[in-house]
């Protein structure tokens, strides 16, 4: 048997290889429960370069962790937050990995307080109820992306392409694998798109919200946005975004579709911090139309540049 697994009691294996799951023996110390749920993760076949050693596990309960070291007497090292997430990273880039929503993702926010929590979470953020059973949003309530929103990205045909998560306390995300820079959130077949940053900005906007993940699209998100059938385009990305990075986009677009660039009143950092009730009002005041070159030296002199 493993030295690692070993250590543990009621070890069983997952579907991936060298995952396995056991029961926590610290949680009765640290928490004052005894892990009888398997919380403790284990992976035999990480390799710490540095230490020289091989094999890791965490307990997502009570936060035991430590690497199988090659030097008996050496104290375990406690994995951090990064470092959980970096294993789910990799599993999730394997080239033979079909993507699927994580372990432990449901959409039935009423089975667990922390459900319940997420709810209220996107009630604050005035995300639509119709939108968040449409757009199938949902939260984990175990594992490394325990207590995180779970936004699906899906294809025209209904496959999952990526998805994202986002802390509901403080400002932790997670993507579920390389490529964020070649997506783009509920980009389908709208005539009219406005362009955000983050995805919770683009689920203030309904329908019409699109995010590019950032304020520099890359050139294939670019080319997304050229092929895509919209005619008419709102950029508004988030107030700290400069008005070259905003001018930038709007040139590329320009001449092959209607652009206009908005301009956020000072008190809103972003899209998603206005209220619903006044976003009609801020676009029909902020928008600025960019037909040609001047329009452009306009957009950059207004946004301070």
């Amino acid at each position: 048997m493993n030295p690692i697994l070993s250590r543990f009691t009621n070890v069983t294996e997952q579907s991936v290889n060298g995952q396995y799951r056991a029961n926590c023996p610290e949680c009765i110390n640290r928490v004052g429960k005894e892990d009888t749920k398997q919380k403790l993760y284990i992976n035999v076949d990480k390799v710490n370069y540095t230490l020289k050693a091989k094999g890791c596990w965490f307990c997502f309960r009570c936060g035991y962790a430590g690497w199988g070291l090659s030097a008996s007497s050496a104290p375990p090292v406690v994995e951090s937050y990064a470092d959980k997430l970096s294993e789910l990273f990799r599993m999730n880039n394997r080239p033979d990995m079909e993507l699927t929503l994580p372990e432990f993702f449901t959409t039935n926010f009423n089975a667990t307080r922390l459900g319940l929590e997420v709810k209220k979470y996107l009630y604050l953020r005035e995300v639509p109820q119709p939108l968040i059973v449409e757009r199938g949003i949902g939260y984990c309530y175990d594992g490394p992306l325990h207590g995180m929103v779970i936004i699906p990205f899906y294809d025209s045909g209904g496959k999952l392409t990526y998805y994202q998560g986002r802390s509901i306390r403080g400002k932790r995300f997670y993507n579920s694998f390389k490529g964020t820079k070649r997506q783009i959130y509920n980009l389908k077949e709208q005539d009219s798109v406005v362009i955000c940053e983050g995805v919770f900005d683009a689920l203030k906007l309904g329908e019409y919200g699109v995010a590019t993940l950032g304020k520099t699209p890359s050139q294939d998100q670019i080319f997304k946005l050229i092929a895509a059938p919209f005619k008419n385009c709102l950029i508004a990305y988030d107030a700290d975004a400069t008005a070259v990075e905003s001018a930038a986009l709007a040139e590329k677009l320009m001449g092959i579709k209607e652009v206009s660039v908005l301009k956020l009143p000072p008190r809103y950092k972003d899209v998603g911090e206005i209220p619903n009730t006044l976003i009609p009002e801020v676009i029909s005041r902020g928008a600025i139309k960019v037909n040609n070159l001047a329009d452009l030296i306009m957009v950059r002199g207004l946004h301070g540049v």
